[in-house]
């Protein structure tokens, strides 16, 4: 085992070399990540099995050229065994009293920029931008797209949607001497999960050699999704709310009430928070709130995910890739690299480790928990002892929601083969807020941008405490929340679960009161001093900061673009917060 270690080491510094990507991104092994991957080789060894293929064979990445993948310490979070550097729960911080009013503006300072910055920026990205233009003779907000990049989906027209006519009424009403006629404005928007920037923009190397990547230039962009931890991927990116919380904010921006969705109701409702933040168990009845230490002990003590089997931030960790059980299991049985059994597959996922997503790996780690609960159960029952219930419970959800009713995914079938093996990586049906909430530990694994999109919100609030996934982009709302207070951090690549499992397990009073602290912020969404604060922190002064940077150039900025193929598809005042869209179709 520890030849193929230090073949994974050597294996790990060639390939940084060979496919120019940062290695402080892609670092080697080191002991902390390796003792969960310790752990499960014993118990392969156990069983007559080894991993000791996993470095003398090449893998397939995602475009099916074959390159040798890396095991990345996904981030370079502090070692989480290190006295040194890690960061330990602070008993005291659980107990600091949440004050709504407290929150700080973003910097008010701004790089000017004009519309050559912001034809600079364009070409930097791969989607999903989309120009808002204040046209002074029309008096008028226009809204252009580059279709040859996006088109015109169903769901890019949502989110423009949501997005573009909220601007325009709040660039109108909150700043009217400005826009009264007689002057131009443009300002970038970006909607995807993460900025979708071109994947030379991320490395620091290959960023300063890229022509279209000389960020020091770009205009700013307003993200209404994920934004990177890392602020020099893309230094003039402005956080903003993510795109799907906009209508509650809208709604405040209108009428000064709270929406529905962060009032009193029951978990089968929209986001989970307000003061009826438990379901009874027994019949479905709703009840108001009881104490916490009422309800502990009653949830299901495990880790609990559920989840669509998705990519992860591809452009910084493009080696991560989804896992194809005939080319990548069965392929290896047959040549004898993992034996044909439950054990046998599980090695099968040790050998691909390094291109495993975080949301593969949680899977991993559920199919080891019950294979090993099912041996040990076979001793409990013959000795009439309690039954041992698995350490975490992370499988795909084989159903999802389309318009809010349950739908069975079509891909199923990719999961069947596992379950031959008496291996469930997929559950059987979709898992309501409700029945979620009966759980003790929560894990919010990013997707696709990163992050959980509205999983970390609706899991804050459950009764359970929660394992939060720290990966490398992060949502608007993250820095009001505080690590070992609101929630138990978790690195990115899920190497310390197992201890922050185990160290909530014996540290039950801290548990509950960082369960009650991420809680209470999610019901403080009901406040409306609060909403007030979140759309003023990060809307109306995100947008005076921009709009104090614009500089006109004066030039014909829909000629401009026309030139540029980008199509008008929104026209419209903002002053009643709707836009005509000159390109609605399906």
């Amino acid at each position: 085992m520890m030849v193929s270690l230090l073949a994974a080491v050597i294996w790990g510094i060639a390939a940084c070399i060979l496919v120019t990507i940062n290695c402080s991104t892609y670092s080697n092994f080191s002991s902390s990540s390796l003792i969960e991957l310790r752990q499960s080789e014993r118990r392969l060894e156990s069983h007559g099995l080894s991993r000791q293929t996993s470095t003398t064979h090449n893998n397939t990445n995602a475009e099916g050229q074959g390159q040798r993948a890396l095991f990345p310490k996904l981030s370079g979070f502090s070692d989480p065994k290190s006295t040194n550097s890690r960061t330990t729960p602070p008993i005291d911080r659980t107990d600091v009293s949440l004050d709504p009013n407290q929150t700080k503006a973003p910097d008010s300072v701004m790089a000017k920029y004009s519309l050559y910055k912001v034809l600079l920026t364009i070409p930097a990205f791969r989607r999903e931008l989309y120009l808002l233009y204040y046209h002074p003779i029309k008096d008028e907000f226009h809204v252009y797209i580059n279709e040859q990049k996006d088109g015109w989906v169903a769901a890019l027209k949502n989110r423009i949607y949501q997005i573009m006519p909220m601007l325009a009424y709040a660039l109108r009403n909150h700043f009217p001497d400005r826009f009264n006629g007689e002057s131009d404005f443009i300002l970038l928007a970006s909607s995807g999960d993460e900025p979708k920037l071109d994947c030379s923009c991320f490395d620091k190397v290959t960023r300063s050699q890229h022509p279209i990547c000389r960020n020091e230039d770009f205009a700013p962009i307003l993200q209404f999704g994920a934004v990177f931890q890392d602020g020099e991927i893309l230094p003039s990116l402005v956080t903003m709310p993510l795109w799907h919380h906009l209508p509650c904010l809208r709604q405040w921006q209108q009428t000064n009430t709270i929406c529905e969705t962060y009032k009193k109701r029951t978990l089968a409702a929209g986001v989970v928070g307000g003061e009826e933040a438990i379901k009874s168990r027994v019949g479905g009845v709703s009840i108001a709130a009881p104490p916490l230490e009422q309800v502990w002990d009653s949830l299901i003590p495990q880790v609990i995910w559920r989840g669509s089997d998705f990519g992860f931030i591809w452009c910084i960790h493009p080696l991560l890739r989804l896992i194809d059980f005939e080319t990548d299991i069965a392929k290896r049985i047959s040549l004898s690299q993992c034996r044909n059994n439950a054990r046998g597959i599980l090695q099968c996922l040790l050998q691909l480790w390094e291109i495993l997503t975080p949301r593969w790996r949680a899977v991993f780690w559920t199919l080891q928990a019950e294979l090993d609960a099912d041996e040990a159960n076979k001793t409990a029952n013959s000795k009439g002892l309690s039954p041992v219930l698995p350490w975490i419970d992370a499988k795909f959800t084989v159903k999802t929601r389309v318009h809010g009713k349950p739908t069975d995914v079509k891909k199923i079938d990719r999961y069947t083969p596992y379950e031959d093996y008496g291996l469930k990586v997929a559950a059987r049906g979709f898992m309501t807020l409700s029945e979620l909430s009966h759980y003790k530990y929560q894990f919010d694994i990013g997707g696709g941008g990163g992050t959980t999109f509205s999983g970390t919100i609706e899991k804050l609030a459950m009764p359970g405490v929660l394992f939060h996934h720290i990966t490398s982009t992060k949502d608007y709302y993250h820095d009001d929340l505080v690590p070992w207070m609101h929630y138990i951090p978790v690195e990115e690549g899920l190497s310390d679960l197992r201890e922050m499992y185990e160290w909530a397990v014996a540290n039950t009073e801290q548990s509950m009161r960082i369960s009650e602290a991420g809680s209470q912020y999610v019901r403080s969404w009901a406040n409306p001093k609060v909403i007030e604060q979140i759309y003023n922190k990060y809307f109306v002064e995100s947008l005076r900061r921009v709009v104090n940077a614009y500089q006109s150039s004066g030039e014909d900025v829909g000629e401009i673009m026309k030139e540029r193929k980008w199509t008008l598809i929104a026209k419209g005042s903002g002053k009643d917060l709707r836009l005509m869209y000159t390109k609605d179709t399906d």
